[in-house]
């Protein structure tokens, strides 16, 4: 049987891919790799079930979804490698990092105060303000970085408040004061030790004083809406550390003030009112009395009226008034006069016989005779300046 030619190429071809393919190595599915563990025994369960062998990291073990849940560790099992961690709000292993802002505050250093705060007939003083400041030498209190308010007094007048000791000594000298209205206490001093509390401390009110007067003029005649200001005499000299700030009243139509609620010492009083110089009165307050002042006299002040006036050009604008006495002295004062020439001098000083009146762009005009003058308005008509060429 003849076999033509084209049979047989197919026929060795299809031999040849056969062989081909049997000689030539084919690809397997790679093993897994399996990690060498310890025997475990299934009846015991490992200390450590984090050393259990992972679901399908063995080629014993079937292939388990990644979603399985290890075993959990007991809620009182201690861990080596961190603190166990409690319930919020509580300690925390993040406490053990050191800040300086975290640090709780040392208590160790402080001393507790309570008491009450009483006037001289031992009756309860409401809403006093308590401090206590640390001594810098005896006798000697200090009043700035040092002094602490505790608090303010209740309706029976107690008060409780800790204060911070500084350093490292054993025992210190404080001292404790307290403030009602403008009237303040002594200081009362204690040697205390840190972390002490002293209870029932007593602070006594000393009585409240006052100062009363009157405001008159030159002429004797009541003033009324004048500004009183009473002050300490001398701040730096007291020993309280409380200051006394200043306490203003004003003159009733009578010319009478009052000014209550002081404590024993020396005081500066002023008084100013427009129209009027100020006046300034020391005066000595014994404790618990209501000192009645001498009548206090204001003299006025002078204000001088006029109109500058120029040929051909009108003065306006700033000016410089010189005022010359009887005995040679001079005084100046500044002023400025509207478009029509119109000007007002205030504060005159008394006993002014002459006056010089200057102005940029003008020669100074010669000197003016006043009368003398005492407390009022003064038109001293009008005064004519020449240009300068």
């Amino acid at each position: 049987m003849r076999i033509k030619l084209p049979v047989l190429i197919l026929v060795l071809i299809a031999i040849f891919a056969a062989a081909l393919f049997l000689l030539l190595p084919h690809d397997s599915p790679k093993p897994i790799p399996v990690r060498m563990e310890p025997a475990v025994s299934t009846e015991t369960q490992p200390a450590n079930p984090l050393e259990a062998v992972q679901p399908g990291t063995h080629s014993s073990h079937s292939k388990q979804p990644n979603s399985t849940a290890l075993p959990e560790e007991p809620a009182d099992a201690p861990s080596a490698e961190q603190p166990q961690q409690e319930p919020e709000g509580d300690w925390s292993w993040k406490d053990e990092i050191p800040h300086r802002y975290s640090e709780p505050r040392d208590t160790s250093r402080h001393v507790n105060l309570s008491g009450h705060v009483v006037d001289i007939a031992g009756r309860p003083v409401a809403g006093a303000t308590v401090a206590v400041t640390a001594a810098q030498s005896q006798d000697k209190y200090r009043t700035r970085g040092g002094l602490k308010t505790l608090g303010t007094t209740g309706v029976d007048g107690s008060f409780k408040g800790d204060y911070g000791l500084n350093g490292t000594s054993i025992v210190y000298e404080i001292a404790i004061c307290a403030k009602h209205n403008e009237a303040d206490s002594l200081p009362t001093k204690l040697i205390v030790t840190p972390g002490e509390s002293i209870d029932h401390i007593l602070i006594e009110m000393p009585a409240s004083s006052g100062v009363t007067g009157s405001v008159l003029d030159s002429n004797f005649q009541p003033l009324e809406r004048a500004l009183v200001v009473v002050r300490p005499a001398s701040n730096g000299e007291r020993r309280n550390p409380l200051p006394v700030l200043g306490t203003m009243s004003v003159s009733d139509a009578e010319g009478r003030f009052a000014v209550s609620g002081l404590q024993g010492g020396d005081y500066v009083i002023t008084v100013d009112r427009a129209g009027y110089a100020p006046a300034r009165v020391e005066v000595s307050i014994a404790p618990g009395v209501q000192h009645e002042l001498t009548q206090i006299i204001l003299a006025p002040t002078t204000a001088l009226r006029l109109r500058l006036v120029c040929e051909g050009r009108q003065p306006k604008g700033r000016f410089t008034a010189t005022f010359y006495s009887g005995d040679g002295s001079a005084v100046a004062r500044t002023s400025a006069a509207d478009p029509g020439g119109h000007a007002l001098i205030n504060d005159v000083p008394p006993g002014a016989v002459e006056v010089v009146i200057a102005m940029p762009g003008f020669s100074d005009s010669s000197r003016i005779p006043m009368a003398p003058i005492d407390g009022a308005h003064v038109d001293l008509g009008e005064i004519k300046l020449t240009r300068r060429d």
